[in-house]
């Protein structure tokens, strides 16, 4: 999220918690400038797949599990003893309607109309997302890479506006500000027999809500670069020569990889936090988003 947005219209500099103040939210600043262009803008900023849709629902449907090694018992694709599909549930057709609520008001209303593709990747630069969902290693290049918003030039080429020039407030020292994907405090109950109703996390539906009382995914599976070996047609000099290259990718400072975000714990140590302020070039605001 952009703390300059949220300064220049009087929004409180604190993300949003659930998928409804999300979608509150995102609605509230569409349509407003975000890049003193005079035109109106967007709320948020998305590529419209399907992993980024069922993280709406997850938060809904995921109450119970929070340990990897534990047996699941149910997942939020369909029912374990009957295989019934689950996408006519409350639950489902809730984050559904969350999702909606985004899409009208994100930069799919823009950009396909144009017949472009809906896409964060090149919405985000032209600095009329107030907010953008992203995976971590993209949405570092959006907050200080090669994606951030671009300068705006007149026809002389000057420069009329820039988003580093842009006030940002108190309560943070960056306009580019990264939070956790938010949760929800509307959740599923599992009981087949009532119809999987929704009910509210304060009715102890929720055992892993934080103390605010919102649920929160337990699982996200991140895209990006996978590699593997075919150990039936590679010859034996061949795999272990791509083998070395693995190693030597794993070893690599993770600022190095380009679409990787941090996915072990040694990435998150103070060791780690120094060396993105140090060597990785990132603002110590978004060092202090991503480690606190």
């Amino acid at each position: 999220w952009r703390q300059d947005v949220f300064f220049k219209h009087g929004i409180n500099p604190v993300p949003p918690k659930t998928i409804e103040e999300l979608a509150d939210l995102s609605e509230r600043l569409n349509g407003l400038d975000h890049n003193g262009d005079g035109e109106p803008d967007w709320g948020v900023c998305l590529t419209p797949q399907v992993n980024y849709f069922y993280a709406f629902v997850a938060p809904i449907l995921q109450t119970q599990l929070r340990n990897s090694d534990a047996k699941t018992d149910q997942n939020m694709f369909f029912d374990v003893n009957t295989f019934e599909p689950l996408i006519r549930v409350p639950g489902f057709r809730y984050g559904l309607e969350q999702y909606w609520r985004i899409i009208r008001s994100s930069n799919c209303q823009g950009q396909l109309p144009k017949g472009e593709k809906c896409d964060r990747k090149t919405a985000f630069p032209t600095g009329r997302c107030a907010m953008v969902i992203s995976m971590p290693g993209t949405l570092t290049s959006m907050l200080n890479g090669s994606r951030t918003p671009k300068d705006r030039v007149n026809e002389s080429g000057t420069v009329v506006w820039s988003i580093e020039d842009q006030e940002i407030g108190p309560g943070g020292s960056y306009w580019g500000r990264r939070a956790p994907f938010p949760g929800s405090t509307t959740v599923q109950a599992w009981d087949r027999e009532a119809g999987y109703p929704l009910v509210s996390c304060e009715e102890g539906h929720c055992p892993h809500a934080d103390a605010e009382g919102v649920n929160y995914a337990p699982f996200f599976a991140e895209g990006g670069e996978a590699y593997a070996l075919n150990g039936r047609q590679s010859k034996p000099a061949a795999q272990n020569v791509m083998w070395d290259v693995f190693t030597w990718l794993s070893e690599l400072p993770v600022t190095h990889l380009p679409l990787s975000g941090q996915y072990r714990k040694s990435h998150l140590d103070e060791e780690a936090r120094e060396q993105l302020i140090s060597t990785g070039g990132w603002p110590e605001q978004m060092a202090d988003d991503l480690f606190h």
